[in-house]
């Protein structure tokens, strides 16, 4: 879709004239239908580049989504390799003296160590831990299971039962939700493809318009219709993306607070909805061909 000035796309020979010469400094003119011509050249580099530049952006989308798959994927199975780990760790029932709990002796509290250990060894050993989190482990065990559980592990005499299903349970839900966004980051890498061969028909359609008061008027007419059908579906495109993103129920927990699908993902782009954003360039491209095909029509 072009993002540039509707002058820019086409030139037409009436805006410049058809007949006489131009001159573009003193004692240098040219026919008009000289400067027409290279103009129009011009103007369709200068669109073409345009499309190009504005389709990148969903390919920007596109490489987001891919990034964000591996990273959720890592921790998904990191998750997964400690909850197997945890399987392997034996927990131990607290005794009771007349003091109450027993103080830790070294083996118990090595089995905390080694939840400790398996925690870094899988959830913590992701290679973009560093670049996305870099928490320490009570920070990022609190932020996935909860304060309690952080600090039970950091502060506990033993790996009782209790806490052992606890932390299965609760790296088990990590898991879960790992599965749920890939799921939706899924979807939506479907429905981003799909997006984009369709505007990049509808760029294919518009940059083909040329509203030439020199061209037939059946031409002219039948680009008139085939801007019009374009409009159609880039208005559906946009409604259907619109009623997805009021529909989406997937929301991602961050440091600074829960965030769509969208905004976790496409953050660091241009726009946090970029189909939405190049859809309706398109749409504006539309009216402005229509309106240019429209005037040569009844002056034709």
């Amino acid at each position: 879709m072009s993002l540039s000035s509707p002058g820019l796309t086409r030139v037409s020979q009436r805006q410049i004239g058809a007949t006489g010469e131009t001159c573009l400094a003193e004692g240098l003119c040219v026919p008009a239908d000289v400067l027409t011509q290279a103009l129009a050249a011009v103007a369709t580099v200068l669109f073409a580049a345009a499309v190009l530049l504005a389709l990148s952006r969903l390919h920007d989308a596109v490489d987001a989504l891919d990034a964000e798959r591996d990273r959720t994927q890592s921790e998904r199975d990191a998750f997964a390799a400690f909850v197997d780990a945890l399987s392997g760790i034996d927990s131990e029932n607290p005794r009771l003296t007349d003091g109450g709990p027993m103080t830790a002796t070294g083996s118990r509290v090595g089995r905390l160590t080694d939840v400790v250990d398996a925690y870094r060894q899988t959830v913590m050993d992701v290679p973009h831990y560093d670049d996305e989190y870099d928490d320490s482990l009570v920070e990022h065990m609190a932020a996935e299971f909860g304060d309690d559980v952080a600090l039970a592990v950091q502060n506990g005499a033993i790996l009782s039962p209790q806490l052992k299903r606890t932390l299965h349970a609760s790296a088990l839900q990590a898991k879960q939700r790992r599965e749920r966004l890939l799921a939706a980051l899924d979807a939506e890498q479907e429905s981003v493809s799909s997006c984009t061969r369709t505007l990049a028909d509808v760029d294919e359609t518009l940059s083909d318009v040329d509203p030439n008061p020199d061209r037939p008027r059946a031409d002219l007419i039948a680009d008139w219709q085939a801007i019009q059908s374009t409009r159609d579906t880039t208005v559906s495109l946009l409604e259907s993306r619109q009623a997805d993103i009021h529909e989406q129920r997937h929301v991602v927990g961050q440091a600074g607070g829960p965030a769509t699908l969208y905004e976790y993902v496409y953050g660091d782009l241009p726009s946090s909805y970029p189909v939405l954003s190049l859809g309706t360039s398109a749409v504006e491209e539309t009216r402005s061909l229509r309106r240019r095909v429209s005037r040569v029509l009844v002056e034709h």
